[in-house]
């Protein structure tokens, strides 16, 4: 797809985006009320790639999906605001359950 997009015309944008990672390394029996830091990074570590033409390649490399289409957007002239780098993880049974896990994620090892 991205190769024939780019044949038809280099001045494309092209953003493929997840809204979260997999579980692939997790166990059924995970208690997702009470996520360990391993379910949480594994879990928030989605997928946010993102082609600009040469003249627009000026997106910062921290960026979160929050901020994709604001930081695109802007490039082009319109004026959003920039958003905190947040990240927020919530169980399925309790929606509205959220917390803020951006500690976790950001913290160095």
């Amino acid at each position: 797809f991205v190769n024939t997009a780019l044949k038809n015309n280099s001045e494309q944008i092209i953003i493929i985006q997840s809204d979260h990672g997999s579980s692939f390394n997790l166990q059924s029996d995970e208690d997702w009320k009470n996520p360990t830091e391993k379910m949480i990074n594994e879990r928030m570590s989605n997928l946010n790639a993102i082609y600009l033409p040469e003249n627009m390649n000026n997106v910062n490399s921290t960026i979160t999906p929050v901020n994709t289409f604001r930081t695109i957007f802007n490039i082009l002239g319109d004026d959003y605001e920039i958003l905190g780098n947040q990240m927020y993880f919530n169980d399925y049974d309790n929606l509205y359950n959220i917390k803020n896990v951006t500690s976790i994620l950001l913290k160095e090892n």
